[in-house]
């Protein structure tokens, strides 16, 4: 049984990683905005989980896929560039992350 959750887990790590680098190179911030709202709405879903599930794919799938280092990168391009669009951005981040996650609760209670 352990030598499934560690695979499943290396699986998971991995299929996230990619899917977050193929959304960041081909959609740029917009990407990375989706792929971590995507990823705080399915950690919501995965409150009532525990064990082995939470860690397999709370930690290993979802963090892989979500990116606080892609979040950091283009808010520094932003504010370079724009710094209204900077905060709106990392605004919108942080309360489509929350308002997310919320609503992932919201859905299994």
């Amino acid at each position: 049984m352990a030598y499934l959750i560690i695979i499943s887990f290396i699986v998971l790590v991995s299929t996230g990683a990619i899917i977050r680098w193929y959304a960041t190179r081909y959609f740029g911030l917009i990407g990375t905005l989706l792929i971590n709202l995507l990823g705080a709405f399915a950690l919501g879903l995965l409150t009532n989980t525990g064990g082995s599930t939470a860690v397999v794919l709370g930690t290993g799938a979802l963090g892989s896929l979500t990116t606080i280092s892609g979040l950091a990168l283009h808010l520094d391009q932003l504010l370079r560039n724009d710094k209204k669009l900077a905060i709106g951005y990392l605004v919108l981040s942080i309360s489509g992350g929350i308002a997310a996650a919320l609503l992932g609760i919201k859905l299994v209670d």
